[in-house]
């Protein structure tokens, strides 16, 4: 009977949970002395509850892959998480957003839940435009349906074409080739595989693959094949480029994972490198960009190769991957290490490299660290006035979020310009930005994953934010830099009393805890300076008031 009680018991908690995720309402997000113009939660409004994924909900299980701005409309791209026994890869969304709003125009969906009996993989797709102007998505269809699923990562697939009218979001015409299917993980080097189209819609299978040389190596290798007039993928590889060495004795490491990115519609960039497992602070030993020009698929060749070995910062295995992205036909490699040099007071550290479309160093810097926020994963953001701007990711015993920095063509000077923080008593935890765009009207658009606790169950929800550059210390278009940002607070942290300098006219200051409460409000005195210490420790909100002009910092008091 006790047993009989017990299990009864854990069948009602078991259906409480299910309850409990299925109608799960995301919580508001409330920034630090930030404001968005508008926001939007990624739904799924076809969703249909799994009976056995009991942490599933119309929010969870998408991640956000692309987004392109057309006038004054936002494309957003996010793929799918089947639910499944094995769970995977399912399909997408395609959402239409109003820019000026943040309403949401329209929904493609392309799931389970609409009837699809196949899995799709969207996850390095880009969002393209046809000749007709309507949208375009590439990826990979599963070649068994859902059913027969088998539980491993990759599935054998072939390329998988769908064409979405930009107007309702309907589906135009589908392409799915059934000549001969790939192996998107065992075949493709740890999955890192994705379709890509050039200018002249030649459209190309591009991976990264390791194989053994005739001394037992494992060799790096970069692989394109070309998808035929039937969208099978080519028997045959159309281009290949291994990686050139003069050692033997090193193979590769997933530390420094090799990758294909395109840095625009006709040249893609390859990170290829070597790792030497018996001295491993000397890694990676050797580490090479190549340029590979796929303009003309007849004549697809590597047409530069640059040895960036002397430029990563080596320290044995504290390091992430190295990340290889591209903005505005620019490069951009960054690399999280936990520091291990005495020099630098923070316990872990970025560097960064910008190169222009020719391999040509724009920007260096070493070490990216701050010892009270402990920088960690950085996310880059665009290019806008010859300044890359990008993200760190922090916490704090009182906030949790990204500083926002930048960096200009020609220094190895990194400047924060801005913040976007919560408090870290709050239900949710605030993750990295998974997707940034600049758009019209001096705005930004910012995808975040927030993990929200549901029933002691992590759930993954995508929110969409649109803000104004200038609250967020980005510089406008409209506004000249050598008038921007001109106050200066500190010291930062503060035991009591602060000051500002950088004044140049009669200042109104007002001072907020981060639960709204007022702490300090009047005309500035340099004299006096900022009092806080009645107020007790924690992060304030500091608003400045001259004129016309209006700026928001923070202060920690300890």
């Amino acid at each position: 009977m006790k047993n009989k009680n017990l299990l009864s018991l854990l069948l009602l908690v078991m259906i409480v949970i299910k309850i409990s995720a299925q109608n799960v309402v995301p919580p508001k997000i409330n920034f630090i002395g930030l404001k968005e113009n508008w926001n939007y939660i990624s739904k799924d409004t076809t969703f249909i509850k799994s009976p056995i994924d009991i942490w599933s909900s119309p929010y969870w299980g998408k991640w956000p892959v692309d987004a392109i701005i057309d006038g004054q409309t936002i494309y957003l791209l996010e793929e799918l998480a089947a639910q499944s026994p094995y769970g995977g890869k399912d399909g997408s969304l395609l959402y239409s957003i109003d820019l000026n709003t943040g309403a949401g125009n329209w929904i493609n969906h392309n799931s389970s839940y609409v009837g699809n009996k196949y899995r799709e993989d969207y996850f390095r797709s880009r969002i393209y435009t046809d000749q007709d102007n309507n949208l375009q998505i590439l990826g990979y269809r599963d070649i068994d349906t859902l059913d027969k699923t088998m539980p491993k990562f990759g599935f054998y697939a072939n390329p998988v074409q769908r064409t979405i009218s930009k107007t309702d979001g309907k589906l135009l015409s589908l392409k799915v080739g059934n000549e001969q299917a790939i192996d998107t993980f065992n075949a493709t080097g740890l999955g890192f595989s994705y379709l890509h189209r050039n200018s002249y819609n030649d459209i190309f299978h591009c991976y990264t693959v390791s194989t053994f040389d005739s001394k037992g190596a494992l060799s790096p290798e970069i692989v394109l094949r070309e998808i035929t007039d039937s969208f099978a993928i080519s028997k045959d590889k159309t281009f290949s480029q291994k990686f050139r060495t003069n050692q033997t004795n090193i193979t590769p490491n997933a530390l420094y994972q090799n990758q294909i990115i395109p840095l625009n519609s006709d040249t893609l960039i390859a990170l290829l490198g070597k790792n030497d497992f018996e001295d491993k602070s000397l890694s990676p030993l050797e580490a090479k960009l190549y340029w590979v020009d796929i303009t003309d698929r007849s004549t697809i060749k590597t047409v530069k190769e640059v040895n960036i070995e002397d430029e990563v910062i080596r320290s044995g295995d504290n390091q992430s991957r190295i990340f290889l992205q591209a903005s505005q036909n620019t490069l951009i490699l960054h690399q999280l290490t936990v520091n291990t040099n005495p020099a630098i007071d923070s316990k872990s550290y970025n560097w960064l490299l910008w190169m222009d479309a020719d391999g040509n160093k724009l920007a260096k810097v070493n070490y990216i660290a701050n010892k009270e926020r402990n920088y960690t994963a950085l996310q880059v953001i665009d290019i806008k006035d010859n300044e890359l701007y990008f993200s760190t990711f922090f916490s704090t015993n009182s906030e949790m979020g990204m500083d926002i920095l930048k960096i200009r063509k020609g220094s190895d000077q990194v400047i924060k310009v801005g913040s976007i923080s919560i408090a870290t008593n709050q239900k949710y935890r605030l993750g990295n930005f998974a997707i940034a765009k600049l758009l019209p009207d001096d705005n930004i658009f910012l995808g975040f994953r927030v993990e929200y606790d549901i029933k002691n169950i992590k759930t993954l929800i995508n929110y969409y934010y649109s803000f104004k550059l200038s609250d967020l210390g980005l510089i406008s278009s409209t506004t000249d830099q050598s008038t921007s940002a001109t106050a200066n607070l500190y010291p930062n942290p503060t035991t009591g009393i602060c000051y500002l300098s950088g004044i140049t006219a009669q200042a109104s200051v007002s001072v907020r805890g981060i639960d709204g409460r007022s702490y300090y409000m009047g005309k500035y005195n340099d004299s006096a300076g900022i009092d806080l210490s009645t107020a007790p420790n924690g992060l304030y909100v500091v608003t400045i008031t001259t004129g016309q002009k209006t700026e928001t910092m923070k202060v920690v008091k300890n």
